[in-house]
């Protein structure tokens, strides 16, 4: 079975596969290259180079050089003096032989640093999506950090013959009307695990249905369905008619370039004119007057609304003058073009809203610039609303900078949405500071979308990992509020520039725990930073519970916690159903009984519980179900744990806990709420049971292993993102999907389908 949360999308995809697996295998042996070689890191341990501090967070290595420390390399340009300092470093820590390749990406300069990111080549020189080198420079040209994020090492070439991709006129000729691929590129597909070569294809039918493809080269299997769009909610005025109290501002368009439209130097606006075959055609509807004005009324709900045309204009050219001189950045499409296309008034189907907002990302091979779209709904126009256009510019630099992945995988915990966490906090962050209010989308509140009084709010009092959800838009709240405690601890300026100084150097699939480790290394050394500040930021960070922080929540007797299943294109493929976030709770020796109740929260839901004593629940990919544990309870609603139950109540030990919604392939995605009730005999001179000679050893057992598809407990593969019901990253509230029906794949040597438009 082939599921995508986008029922449309689902049978591009799932063709794709099908096509694929079809071709003969024979096709591009030729294009088999050598692979690198992966010596084992030395016995000895990594020593740390030049007598830098060595420290691993997470799936990160982190080389601090402090100030007596920091040497300026040998070499002229940035990207010489990066490549001599990570030659030694690697050398260093024994991981030369085994990294492949790693080539120049972008150079960064901002607030005193110039940072050198690299990704990484491997398998016949592959690009391995996600892994990345980092090397940052002071003012002074010194090195001063380096940030290795390079993924599973490459064992060997696994050599063979590769599975064509499927080209534009094979979809076509499949029957996939207005279905098109963007791109095709083999690259070395990291599962958390190892690598192997892999088809990474772009398919888009309509610009809000945009998705990437991961197929297996060596027999068209489907990996992963990632989708590309970056959604957003939200409406604007000065900023939004909630905050302008319904009284709209005459205001300058800075940069216009066209007397007539709304082009400019920065920005060019157009609204939809939709087609009626799922395609909007952007046209130019607002038109100067005599006098060179746009002085449009707003006009909301409609689907021809000038008015947003021009908001949409004047907020994404405010936000693009932000970052120009706040930050030294000029958004810029594929090096070639300094101008972003916004959307308003989307919508794709005459007279049917369009209830959200999305970015999508550049395809350069394809000289296709980024789009930001703001659909209307049947209630609100989404192009009304500041914060939501500043909101998803954010998510346009965080593409040119960092490039921030939805999500990412655990060898031990399986997928994961960190990264998207970050990105939705930091997008989050940088609308808030540049309207100086910690409330976003004051305009979608209410209802689903949102709070009473905005859509999320950074001035909360969250902690990692107590209060993790799962979902990104929810975890990112985390971040986004740490960054506006240091705002509103040590200043505007200062915050704006350690937040943006941070994004420059983040890993592509940093997590939440390896974001705070990075965020003081950055405050140590940014210089507009003095001591006191630094102190200030690192209490902030630390009161987070940021550093070291893994999802894996501390559970408290009689608190109801509330989780995220993970995307069903994601956790429900690779990630084996194994929802993101795992659970803890300590067991006193008094303890008698402990009460677990799963519940779900939504019509979608159901769930298996594992559990293990003294050690967490192990996520191992190749296993079905891909955990090690002690034991499970199958679609559970309450368990109970005493001394005399079949899994006794592990008293003086740790309980983890660990969740697989066994529906997510089939009904989607879902919301659930876990308690924990312990009761004791308030017995203080309790004393704790003997535990067995291999307590507290992690072996390879436990539930599942007679089903399991690999004999290591050391293997694993990787996840994706969900967001509120939609393709990508939003600024909704986490919302639920609907069922999904099964998609039957024909595979031979052809395959025929019939895409029915709906009548």
């Amino acid at each position: 079975m082939c599921v995508v949360s986008n029922p449309k999308l689902n049978r591009v995809a799932c063709a794709l596969t099908a096509l694929a697996l079809a071709l003969p295998a024979s096709y591009a042996a030729a294009q088999t290259g050598p692979g690198a070689s992966a010596p084992a890191p030395s016995p000895s341990g990594p020593r740390a180079p030049l007598g830098a501090a060595v420290r691993e967070v997470g799936g990160s290595t982190f080389v601090s050089f402090a100030e007596h420390q920091r040497f300026r390399p040998a070499g002229g340009s940035p990207v010489e003096r990066a490549e001599a300092v990570l030659g030694r470093v690697l050398g260093d820590l024994g991981r030369l032989d085994h990294v492949g390749r790693l080539v120049p990406r972008r150079v960064l300069e901002a607030h005193g640093y110039t940072v050198v990111r690299f990704e990484r080549h491997a398998l016949g020189d592959l690009l391995v999506p996600g892994a990345s080198a980092i090397v940052r420079f002071d003012a002074a040209d010194r090195v001063e950090l380096v940030l290795l994020d390079l993924g599973s090492p490459a064992a060997h070439d696994p050599g063979g013959a590769i599975v064509p991709a499927p080209d534009a006129g094979a979809i076509r000729a499949s029957g996939f009307e207005g279905a098109e691929i963007l791109e095709r590129r083999l690259v070395a597909f990291d599962d958390g695990a190892t690598l192997r070569r892999a088809w990474s294809i772009e398919v888009q039918r309509a610009a809000h249905e945009r998705v990437r493809v991961w197929l297996d080269a060596a027999d068209g299997s489907l990996l992963l369905v990632e989708p590309r769009i970056r959604h957003g909610r939200g409406r604007v005025w000065e900023p939004n008619p909630v905050v302008a109290e319904d009284m709209p501002s005459d205001v300058e368009l800075p940069n216009l370039t066209s007397s007539r439209f709304l082009t400019g130097r920065y920005v060019r606006a157009r609204s939809c004119r939709p087609t009626g075959v799922s395609e909007c055609l952007p046209e130019q509807r607002a038109v100067a007057d005599e006098e060179g004005d746009f002085l449009y009324d707003p006009d909301d709900p409609a689907f021809d609304d000038e008015f947003s045309e021009v908001n949409v204009y004047f907020h994404t050219d405010r936000v693009a003058e932000y970052f120009r001189s706040a930050h030294g950045l000029e958004w810029t499409c594929c090096e070639e073009s300094s101008i972003i296309d916004v959307v308003a008034n989307y919508v794709e189907i005459p007279g049917v809203a369009f209830e959200n907002a999305f970015y999508s990302p550049s395809l350069c091979s394809r000289s296709q610039c980024a789009l930001m779209a703001f659909g209307q709904g049947q209630m609100r126009d989404f192009g009304y609303d500041g914060d939501v256009v500043y909101h998803e510019y954010g998510h346009g630099i965080v593409d040119v900078t960092a490039e921030l992945a939805p999500f990412d995988v655990d060898a031990r915990l399986g997928v994961g949405y960190e990264p998207g966490a970050l990105n939705e906090g930091i997008a989050d962050y940088f609308s808030s500071t540049i309207t100086g209010d910690p409330r976003l989308a004051d305009y979608l509140a209410g209802g689903t979308l949102g709070g009473e009084s905005s859509l999320r709010e950074l001035d909360n009092d969250l902690r990692c990992p107590d209060d993790l959800f799962g979902q990104v838009h929810a975890d990112g709240r985390i971040w986004g509020a740490t960054l506006w405690e240091i705002r509103e601890a040590i200043g505007i300026e200062k915050a704006d520039a350690l937040a943006f100084a941070w994004l420059t150097t983040s890993p592509s699939t940093a997590t939440l725990g390896e974001a705070g480790e990075l965020l003081l290394e950055t405050a140590e050394s940014l210089e507009v930073l003095e001591a006191a500040d630094v102190e200030t930021v690192r209490g902030i960070v630390e009161g987070r519970g940021l550093p070291g922080c893994e999802r894996v929540v501390p559970m408290e007797s009689g608190r109801t916690y509330q989780g995220y299943s993970g995307q069903d294109v994601i956790t429900g493929n690779l990630g084996g159903g194994v929802v993101p976030l795992h659970y803890a709770i300590d067991i006193p020796a008094d303890a008698t009984r402990l009460t677990l109740n799963l519940q779900k929260r939504t019509f979608a839901g159901t769930y298996d519980l594992y559990v293990r004593d003294g050690e967490r629940v192990r996520y191992v990919g190749a296993r079905m179900p891909p955990l090690v544990a002690d034991a499970s309870f199958t679609g559970v609603g309450e368990v109970e744990l005493t001394e005399t139950s079949e899994h006794a109540l592990p008293r003086c030990q740790t309980l983890y806990m660990a969740i697989v919604a066994t529906d997510l392939t089939t009904s989607g995605q879902s919301l659930y709420e876990l308690t924990a009730d312990l009761e004791t005999s308030g017995d203080a001179d309790a004393e704790c049971p003997e535990l067995p000679m291999d307590a507290g050893v992690e072996a390879d057992a436990g539930v599942g292993a007679d089903d399991a598809g690999a004999t290591g407990d050391d293997a694993g593969p990787a996840e994706m993102p969900m967001d509120g019901g939609d393709d990508g990253c939003g600024c909704a509230a986490p919302g639920v999907g609907g069922a999904l029906p099964p998609v039957p794949l024909v595979l031979g040597g052809l395959m025929l389908w019939a895409w029915r438009r709906r009548s």
